[in-house]
Order: C-alpha cells, then sequence, then structure tokens
C-alpha cells in the first residue's frame, strides 16, 4: 500500500494530467503541500487553472474515502 503522502501526491498529478487534456484549458500546479507537513490548510495541492481565457484556483484535497453527500 502506497504512504498516504504519495498517493495524494499520485492522485493529483492524474487529475493535473485529466485537466491538461482537455480543450481549452490550462492547467499548472501552483503549489504542493510538502510532505509531512504541520500546517493544515485542508488541501493537498493548489492548481492555477484556465478556463477558455478565465482563470480560477482549485484547492485540490486528495481523500482515501468520502461521503458522496462531502464531495
Amino acid at each position: 500500500m502506497l504512504e498516504p503522502s504519495l498517493a495524494a501526491r499520485q492522485s493529483v498529478t492524474q487529475f493535473l494530467d485529466a485537466l491538461r487534456e482537455l480543450p481549452d484549458v490550462h492547467a499548472d500546479l501552483a503549489h504542493e503541500e510538502p510532505t509531512g507537513s504541520t500546517t493544515n490548510h485542508g488541501h493537498d495541492a493548489q492548481i492555477a487553472l484556465q478556463v477558455a481565457g478565465k482563470s480560477f484556483v482549485l484547492l485540490v484535497a486528495a481523500r482515501k474515502g468520502v461521503y458522496p453527500r462531502d464531495v
């Protein structure tokens, strides 16, 4: 089984790759929480996203399991 932080990092990378494959989308990893970070911002990564010329910031929290209503 993967270390939680490694699994989260791989999930974020796969999500970023999927975003980059979409038409008219530009996505970059703006910030990633370091492994073993003592600060808890509630997210694992921050993605700078441009869709059809509009800018967004996505805060990504990778979780092993969640309830559908919480997603």
